[in-house]
């Protein structure tokens, strides 16, 4: 009896000094991650001088893994200074805020996107982009605190085209107003890449005012899409203008600019001609720069 009484007090002796051991491991901090330091400086010279600058900067920060914690933080438009844990990073940099534009897929570098916010349900009509700037960092490494290292630069660039249009009709009919609307838009932008996003597409309105005996509008897009690169096929003609007589009747005209506008870069601007007469429409496209006011002499009429 005295036997197993000695054995099973030693049973109760190693249960406590094994709770014991495990209270004591719990209680050891954990390993803690040695923060680095970010420092980074926004140059402005691929901004068009005539563009309002933004009002702050947003950077999100995705391990180069793919895997643990991606840090978003904000700064203004002129640099930015913060920690993050040391190690090697991409980065997506672009300004804020956006009241036009909502993101998605942002939980991985490779899938964020911006996308123009729909007008209706059906997302077949979208808004214009707001003023939209991006700059993208493939590697960056976060080191450990160096008071000596200069800050990085980075130049966020525009991904969004302008395209202005200037519409004179000539007709022994008064014109009472003249509407238009752009077909084949790419509704969203991968921004890793910056490339436009096929499989989402849709129409914009574009706002036409009278001007001095013209009609005249411009919007902002992130690009127009051919429509064989469509999924399902888009439209055969991507611009419709309605034109809208005081006598209550109206004429329809549909173009395709899209071989015109094909050279248009990151940022350009493209101004669209078009002559509307009794015998039929002529247009006329000019790609411009916004940043020198002139570009490549692109010139192409119809």
């Amino acid at each position: 009896m005295k036997q197993k009484t000695g054995i099973g007090f030693i049973f109760c002796l190693l249960a406590i000094m094994s709770i014991l051991s495990c209270c004591r491991r719990s209680d050891e901090p954990a390993a803690e991650l040695v923060d680095g330091t970010v420092r980074i400086c926004f140059e402005w010279d691929t901004v068009p001088s005539g563009i309002q600058p933004p009002e702050g900067m947003t950077l999100r920060f995705y391990p180069e893994s793919g895997e643990g914690t991606v840090y978003e933080m904000k700064s203004d438009t002129v640099s930015f200074s913060g920690n993050l844990p040391v190690g090697n990073y991409r980065v997506l940099i672009y300004n804020c805020p956006t009241p036009g534009i909502w993101f998605r897929g942002q939980e991985q570098f490779e899938t964020a996107e911006a996308c123009v916010k729909p007008l209706t349900r059906s997302v077949e009509t979208v808004g214009q982009p707001d003023w939209f700037t991006l700059a993208t960092l493939g590697e960056y490494e976060v080191r450990k605190e160096d008071p000596g290292a200069e800050p990085l630069r980075v130049h966020p660039e525009p991904i969004v085209r302008r395209i202005s249009f200037r519409i004179k009709v000539t007709d022994a009919r008064e014109v009472e107003s003249v509407s238009g609307r752009l077909l084949n838009v790419a509704e969203a932008v991968n921004l890793s890449t910056g490339k436009s996003v096929a499989s989402y597409v849709a129409g914009t309105d574009i706002p036409i005012r009278a001007e001095e005996g013209l009609f005249v509008g411009s919007l902002l897009v992130f690009n127009l899409l051919d429509k064989d690169e469509i999924p399902g096929g888009g439209a055969d003609k991507n611009l419709r203008l309605q034109i809208n007589y005081a006598d209550e009747t109206k004429e329809v005209h549909e173009l395709d600019i899209y071989d015109d506008l094909i050279n248009m870069g990151d940022g350009d601007n493209a101004d669209v001609e078009l002559d509307v007469t009794p015998s039929g429409i002529h247009f006329q496209v000019r790609i411009t720069e916004w940043i020198a006011g002139q570009g490549p002499d692109v010139s192409v009429g119809k």
